[in-house]
């Protein structure tokens, strides 16, 4: 991190010449050994540490090795607190900060000492100057050369690092979006229902179409209806199966507040009460839409321009073999998706349940 070139303009310094020194074991034991880099220690020098840290430990357990045993301005022991204690415990603060910031407590433990996991402090404040560092030296790395793991980093870039993925990552919602918009607007032949529902879907976040097409198999059902016949009957099969299924949704969101984390409480607060009003405008402005395009709006804003024969579209020979080849090949997609969803998936499923039932058995055994 510090061969970095941004480095020397962040870290922390008391002169032109260098940057601080991290707080690292390596740089604490060679203060104790009295040497100027841990690159200067050997394993004599750790074993002599280790020997302190041994002879030091129950007075820091005990809570009279504290962080003011050491007089910073004198550069010596102060003589009035910690007098018990021996003066290669105090010196420096050392063996304290080891304790109470470096290591943990599996060092001193009275079986085998080992030490499982350490800190270092960095010389540079936190905050977003630290992103490149962060993306250039430990984005890509497995962060392990073998002997010693990085856990955790704190950089202070959290929030600024969510937000940069989240913009990344951003591309792959927006295709997904896109193609449902396209086969929503495909599918229903209208432009403006596709736009009210893309208003619906961010002031509720979900939006169910079914409403829609209960409307349409309800104009098929009965064609000589009135518009408020039609939003009556479709409200009428579609509300109480739309409700529960929000309730249920809603239900199981809100039970995250017996949670103990603040934020997943909040979510499921918000996410339940956005399911609930996403039902209000589900059985209120939704069918208002639908209803204003079925009596103002019927050819207006489509996807899809009716036969050359009603509107008197193509007429060039060229333009009419386009466009019936494109109703062709949309007629074909259109009845291939209605005869494999009605038909063959059926068939497939119904046939074949007892291959599925030990494919998917299989499955669960391998992966346990």
């Amino acid at each position: 991190m510090r061969s970095h070139p941004q480095y020397w303009s962040l870290c922390q310094r008391t002169t032109d010449i260098s940057c601080c020194p991290s707080w690292t074991l390596g740089n604490y034991v060679a203060i104790l050994t009295n040497k100027f880099s841990c690159q200067k220690i050997t394993e004599h020098h750790m074993s002599h540490t280790f020997k302190i840290l041994r002879s030091c430990a129950k007075y820091y357990h005990n809570g009279t090795l504290g962080p003011d045993c050491w007089d910073m301005t004198t550069r010596r022991k102060d003589q009035s607190k910690c007098t018990n204690i021996s003066r290669r415990c105090t010196k420096y603060n050392t063996v304290y900060q080891i304790f109470h910031f470096l290591v943990d407590k599996e060092l001193m433990s009275p079986k085998i000492p080992v030490l499982k996991h350490g800190m270092l402090f960095s010389s540079t404040e936190k905050g977003k100057t630290m992103m490149n560092i962060y993306i250039d030296n430990f984005e890509n790395w497995n962060c392990s050369d073998g002997v010693t793991t990085i856990t955790g980093i704190e950089f202070g870039i959290k929030h600024n690092l969510f937000q940069d993925y989240l913009l990344t990552d951003t591309v792959y919602p927006a295709i997904a979006i896109v193609i449902v918009l396209v086969v929503m607007c495909v599918y229903t032949r209208s432009v403006f229902i596709t736009l009210m529902t893309i208003i619906a879907i961010i002031s509720s976040l979900i939006v169910s179409y079914f409403l829609y097409h209960v409307w349409n198999y309800t104009k098929f059902d009965k064609p000589n209806a009135e518009l408020s016949e039609t939003v009556s009957i479709t409200l009428q099969h579609a509300a109480l199966s739309m409700f529960v299924t929000s309730f249920t949704t809603a239900a199981a969101f809100y039970a995250n507040y017996v949670s103990n984390i603040t934020a997943i409480r909040c979510f499921g607060v918000y996410a339940g009460t956005a399911i609930l009003v996403n039902y209000i405008l589900m059985v209120t402005w939704l069918p208002a839409v639908v209803v204003l395009h079925e009596r103002y709006l019927p050819n207006i804003f489509t996807c899809s321009k009716p036969p050359p024969q009603q509107s008197g579209f193509c007429t060039h020979t060229l333009w009419a073999n386009l466009c019936q080849k494109l109703s062709k090949c949309l007629f074909t997609v259109l009845e291939a998706s209605r005869v494999f969803f009605e038909k063959v998936l059926p068939c497939i499923v119904i046939k074949l349940r007892y291959l599925w039932l030990f494919w998917f058995l299989a499955f669960t055994v391998g992966g346990a």
